[in-house]
């Protein structure tokens, strides 16, 4: 039925305009066969569309953006640790640390972790990787810093196999790169019940974003350059900073 339908694929993330589309078209259809076949095909001298009277489809609830405090950060890697979810830890302690997308992490290589760390210097710079544009993507020069580091090694070490990439799961007792889809389970399913709150993957860039700007009070024009690799200041501060400016509101009026 159309209503099982719905459920299906409300239930797989497609949104609600995505689905009337898919209904429009399943609408036009049965239209088509009422008005135009049904005068030619005794078959169909019956058929009316089926479409016709549902109840409209509810529109997609939107969330306000909740960042991931660095407290919440630490809540969440506790709870993984007892539970030795080594590869969760890693995820989590990359998304937070290095702001990456879900897309972007799962490309991380194994490599990485033989690289040397310069005297000094707390991150190393991973191997480029592809992000959002046309074509193939923008290629972006991510920094992973040390606490990362510490996260992926223990994953690594944990894992009990070798593969080229970082970020894998094992399907049929074969290890396989990562699909995009494992961070919404691990978010929804795993980070969203140890918080008690709805946590989503998109977050955690800005959540990244927010804490270096807010907490680490790193200027702005470092963080949109070199973690939300950004050409232009304004796309950081229209869409991935969270910061409340809780302290700067009460000087206001003192």
């Amino acid at each position: 039925s159309l209503v099982l339908t719905y459920h299906f694929l409300k239930n797989r993330g497609m949104s609600s305009s995505g689905i009337a589309l898919k209904k429009a078209g399943v609408s036009s259809l049965n239209n088509y066969i009422e008005n135009v076949v049904a005068e030619d095909d005794d078959n169909y001298k019956s058929f009316r569309n089926f479409t016709r009277g549902l109840p409209a489809i509810p529109k997609t609830t939107t969330y306000e953006k909740v960042k991931v405090t660095y407290d919440e950060y630490r809540t969440m890697m506790k709870v993984l640790e007892e539970d030795k979810n080594y590869l969760g830890m890693a995820w989590l302690a990359t998304a937070f640390n290095v702001g990456a997308r879900r897309a972007e992490i799962i490309q991380f290589k194994t490599e990485i972790l033989n690289y040397e760390i310069p005297e000094g210097q707390s991150y190393v710079m991973a191997h480029k990787v592809l992000g959002k544009g046309k074509g193939e993507g923008k290629p972006l020069d991510y920094m992973i810093n040390t606490e990362a580091l510490e996260y992926l090694k223990l994953w690594h070490e944990q894992r009990g196999y070798d593969h080229e990439y970082l970020f894998t799961t094992q399907y049929g007792g074969q290890p396989r790169q990562m699909s995009e889809g494992w961070a919404d389970y691990f978010c929804s399913d795993v980070l969203s019940d140890i918080l008690g709150r709805r946590i989503n993957p998109h977050l955690f860039k800005a959540s990244c974003i927010t804490y270096l700007l807010e907490v680490k009070k790193i200027k702005i024009e470092l963080v949109s350059k070199y973690v939300a690799q950004h050409n232009d200041v304004s796309t950081t501060i229209k869409h991935y900073h969270l910061r409340d400016f809780k302290e700067e509101k009460n000087q206001i009026f003192s």
